[in-house]
């Protein structure tokens, strides 16, 4: 087994795990890099699931491959899977570096810095109807108002493999999902990552999941839900001073 810092990074809905290539390639050495995909994405070949049987499944994989905690960085989708993981293998963790993350997907009581049931309910009905247009606007709904919004989809168009139907469980995870009782007793370090201007995600999330879990958090002005593709030296400063 590896005595290096293990890092498992999780892509959010819609992408792959090119998405971190840039991020991959920057980190140091010492630091190893584990990137599972999700079910239905890349060349994924874990089965779909609910949120707790897709989390198993890449805590499986993880273990088969160091016998130390590894940190958990989740983006979005990824980020609901790494609090699941936290949650049910805590031993198995060194620490959390959540990205446009948010325990709660959807809007309910007592829980407003979310997206709307009927919205959700009808962006799943467009993605099953027309699944190549809907993940082309969701590109760029993630870089709305970011300083790089160009090349931002750019990067999220290239990690975007054929569009299929296996995707569709990632959505219904973020709708049914509320993981704020679960959060609330992981006691690993927790580091919030969100970008002011995230559409997908509303940075208003930030103060209310940073009391419940204790974390500490950064907002970053000028960026949207993908500030790893907007600021990417910045975001491997951030990982590096948290890891090493």
């Amino acid at each position: 087994m590896s005595d290096q810092t293990t890092l498992v990074m999780l892509h959010g809905w819609g992408s792959s795990a090119s998405i971190w290539d840039q991020v991959a390639n920057d980190l140091p050495g010492e630091i190893e890099i584990l990137r599972p995909e999700l079910p239905g994405h890349g060349a994924s070949r874990l089965m779909p699931g609910d949120l707790s049987d897709v989390a198993q499944q890449i805590a499986m994989e993880v273990n088969n491959r160091t016998d130390r905690p590894a940190w958990l960085l989740g983006w979005s989708l990824g980020a609901m899977v790494a609090m699941n993981i936290a949650f049910r293998s805590l031993s198995q963790v060194a620490g959390l570096l959540l990205v446009g993350a948010t325990p709660c997907f959807i809007q309910r009581a007592g829980w407003s810095s979310a997206m709307p049931g009927a919205e959700m309910d009808a962006f799943i009905g467009e993605f099953e109807l027309q699944p190549e247009k809907t993940l082309k606007r969701f590109s760029a709904l993630q870089a709305k108002q970011d300083k790089k919004s160009r090349e931002v989809i750019r990067q999220l168009r290239l990690a975007q493999k054929n569009a299929n139907q296996k995707m569709k469980w990632g959505l219904e995870v973020l709708k049914n999902s509320d993981l704020r009782q679960q959060v609330a007793s992981i006691r690993v370090p927790i580091f919030l990552l969100h970008g002011s201007y995230d559409a997908v995600v509303p940075a208003t999330v930030v103060h209310p999941f940073e009391v419940m879990t204790k974390a500490s958090s950064e907002i970053w002005d000028g960026t949207g839900h993908v500030p790893f593709l907007s600021q990417p030296g910045r975001f491997v400063h951030w990982v590096r001073e948290r890891l090493l």
